[in-house]
């Protein structure tokens, strides 16, 4: 089976060939149909790669949060502590806020 061999050899890489050489005489190489989908979990990687499957992937995840509804007075606060949080785990280039600038629930147009 080819799989925990592609696996193995391509572990850690971010990009990773569609195809690989076959290690058989006479056989043509190996190729993904299309790029490798994410998974809501690891299940059905279980049959092929057992107990192996933790070696080669790994959950992923992203967060959001929805800004509008942290009270004002406290929104730079939590900022300032996701912000210190991530340098803590030597990540902070992970962190990718999204500003945005939205009227409060409470705006009137002026003139209306």
């Amino acid at each position: 089976m080819v799989a925990p061999t592609y696996f193995q050899v391509n572990h850690g890489k971010h990009e990773v060939p569609p195809a690989w050489p076959s290690t058989r005489p006479g056989r043509g190489a190996g190729q993904l149909p299309e790029p490798l989908q994410v998974l809501p979990d690891e299940s059905p990687l279980l049959p092929f790669l057992g107990e192996r499957t933790e070696e080669f992937f790994r959950q992923a995840f992203e967060l959001k949060v929805n800004g509008d509804l942290i009270p004002v007075d406290h929104a730079q606060e939590l900022l300032d502590e996701v912000v210190a949080l991530f340098k803590r785990y030597n990540c902070e280039q992970r962190w990718k806020p999204s500003p945005a600038s939205n009227p409060p629930r409470s705006f009137t147009p002026p003139g209306t």
